[in-house]
């Protein structure tokens, strides 16, 4: 009998989707870990024919829209080259259709249970306010210091149409597969009893999280590796994903209004 059932597979799948889908490419150990993934779910006895087909289809549906990623027709653009700010780099607002499918399907098939269960809850209220307050306190220094932005107070033009694309694109699709998948089912799986375990694992993750930032540049790797461990944290302490993506838009609605967007020309 097999030894590897429906929720390993699962979750490896959905990691290896996940990571191409964020980077926007497949190197060779994703693509390993897919075909490993079609073929454990074809002799695995913990499978019924009808749990074999549901997964084929999530894969194939996956695979099909990852092989469009990179081609035409898959962005829909909303804005391109808006300049915001004199002295900043244009802004492009668009919506990958692949990302965006993966991430609600994540959002809508993983749930917050395994959070629920390991940590002990807070008032999301509590842990959205100290969250944003400590990730806003936290980062404006260096920040500024880098020369990544600078302040500049104002209201765009933009704002409403930037308000629904980065609360519904960016917030929900990044906390769902960062924190309620990787963390949550993470934490699931590790079961990690230890505070430095939990810790460690958070990091790491939100280390990850900055990486998938690498088209800004270094600087802002950093700062969303820092920016990702305070969601992190807003998420396991108050044991609801909500917390996080509030915290993730007010960070970012924050930089919209107060400070250069997205960054000052390098």
């Amino acid at each position: 009998m097999s030894m590897i059932g429906p929720k390993p597979l699962s979750f490896f799948l959905t990691l290896a989707l996940g990571c191409a889908f964020f980077t926007g490419y497949m190197p060779l150990w994703i693509a390993c870990i897919l075909l490993l993934s079609i073929v454990c779910i074809f002799f695995s006895e913990k499978y019924t024919t009808l749990s074999r087909l549901n997964q084929f289809l999530i894969l194939g549906l996956g695979a099909y829209l990852y092989s469009k990623l990179l081609g035409p027709g898959f962005e829909i653009a909303i804005f391109s080259n808006v300049q915001i700010t004199p002295d900043a780099i244009p802004y492009n607002m668009g919506i990958w259709i692949p990302t965006v499918f993966f991430s609600f399907w994540v959002f809508l098939t993983y749930t917050d249970k395994p959070i629920e269960k390991m940590t002990k809850k807070a008032p999301p209220a509590k842990w959205f306010l100290y969250s944003y307050l400590a990730v806003v306190g936290v980062l404006i220094l260096p920040a500024l210091l880098s020369g990544y932005v600078r302040i500049d107070p104002k209201i765009p033009s933009i704002l409403f149409p930037w308000i629904l694309h980065n609360l519904f694109i960016v917030c929900i699709c990044e906390e769902a597969f960062f924190r309620r998948f990787l963390l949550g089912q993470g934490v699931a799986v590790l079961n990690p009893q230890s505070a430095l375990a939990k810790k460690a694992l958070l990091i790491i993750i939100s280390i990850f999280f900055g990486l998938s930032h690498y088209k800004s540049g270094p600087i802002m790797i950093g700062l969303a590796s820092v920016a990702g461990i305070f969601y992190g944290l807003a998420y396991l302490r108050s044991g609801t994903l909500y917390t996080s993506i509030l915290v993730h838009f007010f960070l970012n609605l924050t930089h919209l209004i107060f400070f250069t967007y997205p960054s000052l020309k390098m």
